[in-house]
């Protein structure tokens, strides 16, 4: 019993923190709170990303815009890719803000 009330609980927290990222209202604010939730999961500030057509899928959004959004911010310095990861500059996230 104790078993299947934690697979409920973290599957309702799963579904919460899918519906605070679409509930943002720009692909960046999105974004941003979909690599700050990973990096929670993950433990660390370099998150593993799935490729941009999953990730597009997982934001609700059309590839090519978050590709663009993905570029502005590189070019802004508040975000680093790889290949299969990214990095936010926390730092100059707050200073945007």
């Amino acid at each position: 019993m104790r078993n299947l009330l934690v697979a409920f609980c973290r599957k309702n927290v799963l579904m919460m923190q899918k519906l605070e990222v679409l509930s943002q209202k720009t692909l960046r604010e999105r974004l941003i709170l979909y690599l700050l939730q990973q990096a929670g999961r993950q433990k660390t500030d370099c998150v593993k990303v799935p490729g941009r057509v999953q990730l597009a899928k997982e934001l609700e959004c059309n590839r090519s815009a978050l590709t663009r959004e993905i570029g502005l911010m590189k070019e802004k310095g508040l975000l680093e890719c790889g290949p299969d990861w990214m990095r936010l500059d926390e730092a100059r996230l707050r200073e945007e803000r």
